[in-house]
């Protein structure tokens, strides 16, 4: 790829959302990178579920602004695609009353126009791969660095050199511990997190969108007294419109999480079925129905086990990260892939404007760079982590105000 002659060459390690949006930005401004990825295929990659882009963050219009001009429509990323209903997050309160609460948008035509996309992921990261060679199978285990170049080493054998490396290797980054010289910042959250996958279809599929288009939670008190989060989500509506993917997390706060013998990280799925449907007894049966509904098959087992990683600094030099590598979040407040792209943003930024690759010039930037996103993602993660255990948390999703929702009945 060309570029020109101050122009760095930019190697980003991993091909999630904030690392293929990191890659647009420069092939926008004709910045040389290569972007590597730990899979074998584009499809084998693991993606987890529907994230909330919000123009709150004052993410849309600049992200979309950011991309370059040839890229695809994007009202098709949306998780609701294609029925004509709008974002729609939802709250029930049970033990109050069942009215239906939350933050809705309209339908649009173009989905630019809404305060919040909800954007299946394999749909995002689709329309983000558009012209954007990425390099498969390409696990990192080594990092060098020298006066005026870094060179990253892959499990099979292969090597990268370029001027600047960038860790988009989420949680578990091998960039991150490079930088840190080994040590890590991960910890485990003390919540547990029970997940289930489903496919809805005709007046099952009809009655769960009535409940909420896009998503949405109840807070209840189980049998045993302990308060669970119950959120269910829709993935994507198929292409038929008839039917769609779902999900649904049950979580609780519990102090023994971090703990590898925890009952629920070798927990069979059956086991795990029958604590959900034991926890959620009382709930009514509109909501009830979905864990009756889950198959063994679909639950995860063992469960997902829930990461905050909080960086106070990072060296300086030609190594830095983005995204979850640097600030992994819980996802209660919607903000991570939020805060994947801000980064993403903001280093394309600094990587575009650089006016040679001098180390001082790559680390002053970086520099500058890592201190802003260190600030911002420490904030975010602290604020993810402790509206867990908020009541008022309906009230900070999304930073607008909650509003009574009117009843639908939805055809399909």
């Amino acid at each position: 790829m060309s570029s020109a002659p101050s122009s760095p060459h930019v190697l980003i390690v991993g091909g999630g959302i904030g690392g293929l949006a990191l890659g647009q930005i420069l092939r926008k401004h004709g910045v040389s990178f290569e972007i590597f990825e730990r899979t074998e295929s584009r499809y084998a990659r693991p993606e987890g579920w529907a994230v909330a882009l919000h123009a709150t963050s004052s993410i849309l219009p600049e992200f979309f602004a950011a991309m370059p001009d040839d890229m695809p429509s994007h009202n098709e990323i949306t998780h609701l695609h294609p029925l004509k209903l709008g974002f729609e997050f939802a709250f029930y309160d049970p033990e109050v009353s069942l009215t239906k609460m939350g933050y809705r948008d309209d339908w649009r035509e173009d989905s630019s126009d809404n305060s919040v996309i909800r954007a299946n992921r394999h749909r995002l990261r689709d329309w983000l791969l558009h012209n954007l060679p990425v390099q498969q199978d390409k696990q990192a285990v080594q990092i060098e660095e020298y006066d005026d170049k870094v060179t990253v080493h892959f499990k099979d054998g292969t090597s990268a050199t370029g001027d600047i490396l960038v860790g988009a290797d989420g949680v578990k980054s091998v960039v991150r511990k490079h930088m840190l010289k080994g040590s890590d910042k991960f910890e485990y959250d003390k919540i547990s997190i029970l997940t289930s996958n489903l496919r809805l279809e005709g007046d099952a599929l009809a009655e769960q969108l009535a409940l909420g288009h896009s998503a949405y939670m109840v807070v209840l008190k189980g049998p045993d007294g302990v308060y669970y989060r119950y959120f269910v989500g829709l993935d994507k509506v198929m292409p038929d419109g008839k039917s769609a993917d779902y999900y649904f997390h049950l979580a609780w706060h519990d102090e023994d999480a971090p703990k590898d013998d925890h009952w629920t990280h070798s927990a069979t799925a059956e086991q795990i079925r029958d604590f959900a449907l034991r926890a959620t007894q009382n709930l009514p049966p509109q909501f009830r129905c979905m864990v009756e509904r889950a198959k063994l098959e679909d639950i995860k087992a063992p469960p997902l086990r829930l990461v905050t990683i909080i960086l106070d600094s990072l060296p300086a030099g030609r190594v830095t990260l983005l995204g979850d590598s640097a600030h992994a979040m819980t996802p209660f407040l919607a903000m991570g892939a939020v805060h994947a792209i801000r980064d993403a943003m903001a280093l394309g930024k600094a990587l575009t404007a650089l006016p040679d690759c001098n180390s001082s010039t790559i680390a002053k930037s970086l520099g500058e760079y890592q201190e802003t996103m260190l600030t911002r993602g420490r904030a975010a993660a602290e604020q993810s982590r402790m509206a867990f255990a908020d009541p008022s948390l309906p009230k900070t999703m999304f930073e607008r105000p909650v509003v009574a929702l009117p009843k639908e009945c939805i055809s399909l």
